[in-house]
Parts: C-alpha cells; structure tokens; sequence
C-alpha cells in the first residue's frame, strides 16, 4: 500500500514553510507558568506541568505515548500529563480549564466550541487526511454501486461518516436522497459499524487500518476506498488550546510545539518503541498489526503539522444547524500558524 498523494502534499507544503521568509516576533516569556527551580544548586528549572487528554481506544495517537514514554517533553522542558478521555469529555475539560491542550482526531467538536463563543486556537493539525478505509462486501466494487444502499456510520459527527459522506458527494450522491446513512451508534464506536457489516444490515463504512484489516481477513468483504490515497482532505488531529493560555504562556506553547515535531519524527524513526508503545497502551498483541500500524501512521503524520481554513470544510458542513455560523474570517482567526511557522523556520520538520 503506497501513499504517494498524501506524501507529496506533506512536501508541498513543508517546502512551502521552509522557504518563507515570515518574520517572527520574539517569544515572549512564559509568566506566570514559568517553573521554579528545582533545587538550591541547580540553573536548570523544573519541567513545565502540562495536561491533556488522549483517546484510550485509538492507536492513532500512538506518537504522542511515544513521545512521553521517551522523554521527548521533557528535552523541551515539559511535564505532559495524559488523561484518557473520550471527545466529548476532553473538550469539557479544555474548556473549563482540567486539561491545558488537547490533540483532536475529528475537530467538530471543536468548531462547534468555538462558533459558540469558546475562546480556542487551533496551532495545526498532525494530519491532514482521513485516517479510514471504506470497507464493502466483495460484491460491490466500484463507490458507483453504493447508490440505493446502506452507509454506516458511528455518529453524525464521525470522522467515519464525513468520510464516508464526503466520498459520496464527490460521486453526485447525498445521504437521505441517493443513499441511507445509518448510525451505529458513537458508544461502540466502529465496533459498531464492523459488526453491522457482519451481519449486512450495512453495505459499507469507514473504518481504521485496524477494524479494515481485521475484517477483510474474514472474507466476503474489501478495501473499496483507502481514504489516504484520496484527494479527500481534511483537518485531523488538530492541537487546540484556549486562547487566554496561548497568551499568558507562549514559551511554553512554542515548546509544545517543538515536542510535537520531535514526536512525529521520532515515532518515524522508532519502530520498536512504536509497537512497545501500542502493546502498553492499546493492549495489542499482534506483532503484523501493530508494525502496519505503525506503517500507516508513519506516512500519515506530517513533518510540518500546518493546517488550511479550507481543510475544515467537511466538518463545517456538517455541524448541528442550531450552531452560529462560522465565517471565513472567523474561521481564519481560529488559526494560528505561528508556532508551527516558527518551529519550520528552524529547521525542525526537516528530516
């Protein structure tokens, strides 16, 4: 399996920020968030306490138990405590303050905080693709001959069915008229989905590597469509925090950063540590598995995590309608590349 699309965007764009030639103010200091010393003797300060949330259930965000299992915060001075919690308890959390900063598989949640007054930035986005594979019976070969079935999807919101409904669109299809979308419900997850394919109460869905692979392997079924190899772009993962915190500690925030392209290229480069990582946090045991996990996020995480207003569009069109609308120009000010531009500018997504 090749991601060529995918891989050329990421140099595209990461070219594109190595050339720039933007001028960044200097970092300010990090206030009141500065740590104290750690000892009579020592320059050298304590790390910086950070918390965040990660989903317990998805080997998608791997890296970042990568990161922290080896010490790659604290070589930028941080101490990132991880909560698993699932989406909608980790905004909660950022948004009353019980987490600092959250890396977010599917930002609805998200834009729907902050078109309703949350105070949020979103820094980038450590990918840019659908992370799903589109998976039907053997007997359905083409995204043509889904007309008239059924889609499953985990919920309205699901990474999985904007995926899967953005393929349609794109085919000239649109749920409720040429298509059924049924939801399988967000509490199992794509357990959910898998399952209502066993028993063909769905003609297809969007599925991880993981759930893909482990249903194919028990015939009658397919990959018809590896979103990574699609023009199917999309914001995902994207590393929010609130607004007030980005300006009383932008240090602190430019050294997060910093520990995210470190994380990306070394979760690249450690395939081991990968795997330890998924056997530890994920309880997986399948050797293959896990290393083509470990594959597929590989070519999935960007060297350089830049984020597009128009990488949102999906999401957006898909928010509940009682949510204020967001404008490009608020959409626009929801984002600041700074940090990242920063951390390309030095070179950091160069490997």
């Amino acid at each position: 399996m090749t991601w060529r699309t995918v891989t050329s965007r990421r140099c595209r764009r990461a070219g594109a920020l190595a050339a720039s030639a933007l001028v960044l103010a200097s970092l300010t200091a990090c206030g009141s968030a500065a740590a104290p010393a750690s000892g009579s003797g020592s320059s050298k300060p304590a790390p910086v306490a950070l918390r965040s949330a990660i989903n317990g259930t998805s080997p998608s965000t791997t890296y970042f138990w990568v990161a922290k299992d080896n010490g790659l915060f604290e070589q930028h001075g941080l101490a990132v405590d991880l909560q698993n919690m699932n989406g909608s308890a980790a905004m909660g959390a950022l948004i009353g303050g019980d987490v600092d900063f959250l890396i977010h598989t599917g930002p609805s949640l998200v834009l729907s905080a902050y078109a309703n007054g949350t105070p949020l930035k979103i820094l980038g986005a450590m990918e840019d693709v659908y992370d799903e594979i589109l998976v039907a019976p053997s007997s359905i070969t083409s995204v043509e001959q889904l007309r008239g079935k059924k889609i499953g999807g985990s919920s309205l919101s699901s990474a999985n069915t904007l995926a899967a409904k953005r393929l349609l669109a794109d085919h000239g299809m649109q749920a409720g008229k040429d298509y059924t979308l049924v939801e399988t419900g967000s509490s199992a997850s794509e357990a959910g989905i898998a399952a209502q394919l066993l028993s063909h109460q769905i003609d297809a869905g969007a599925l991880t590597t993981d759930f893909a692979d482990k249903l194919v392997a028990q015939g009658g079924f397919h990959v018809l469509v590896d979103f990574a190899e699609t023009d199917v772009h999309v914001a995902s993962q994207v590393v929010t925090l609130r607004t007030p915190f980005i300006a009383q500690h932008r240090d602190v925030v430019q050294r997060l950063v910093d520990s995210l392209f470190d994380a990306a290229r070394y979760y690249k480069s450690h395939k081991a540590e990968a795997v330890a990582a998924m056997r530890l946090h994920y309880k997986l045991e399948d050797q293959a598995q896990m290393e083509k996990l470990w594959e597929r996020q590989s070519e999935l995480l960007a060297k350089v995590p830049t984020v597009a207003k128009e990488d949102f569009a999906d999401i957006i069109s898909q928010l509940p309608k009682d949510t204020p609308a967001l404008s490009d120009d608020k959409l626009a000010a929801l984002l600041d590349l700074s940090f990242v531009n920063d951390a390309a500018k030095r070179g950091l997504g160069q490997y």
